[in-house]
């Protein structure tokens, strides 16, 4: 698929794309790609298949789907977004919890204490 090309966000808006904004680019062309396969916009099911059957380097690295579950695994090993806690300047990662180096700690300003 040939890069798309467009306007700078910055020159038009004044504004950055955010911690989003790379994402969505990515997502949207997942989408265009699965949409060129099938031909068929109105095709959701066989869209959904294309989507599923994707394996693309993205930006923020390799994307490919766990066939049973749907799930987006990402990156050389698959390791999926993690969860952290930071303590006293320690951090802890709490899930997901195969990968979890210590337990979730509920914040004292969500406990009431």
């Amino acid at each position: 698929m040939a890069a798309r090309s467009g306007v700078d966000a910055r020159d038009k808006f004044d504004i950055e794309s955010g911690a989003y904004g790379v994402g969505l680019y990515e997502m949207a062309n997942m989408y265009f790609t699965a949409l060129e396969k099938v031909g068929n916009p109105t095709d959701h099911d066989a869209i959904g298949v294309a989507i599923g059957e994707t394996k693309v380097a993205t930006a923020a690295g390799n994307v490919e789907f766990d066939p049973e579950t749907h799930v987006a695994l990402q990156s050389k090993g698959h390791v999926p977004v993690s969860f952290w806690q930071l303590w006293d300047g320690e951090r802890t990662m709490v899930g997901p919890e195969v990968y979890s180096n210590g337990d979730f700690r509920l914040p004292p300003w969500m406990s009431g204490n």
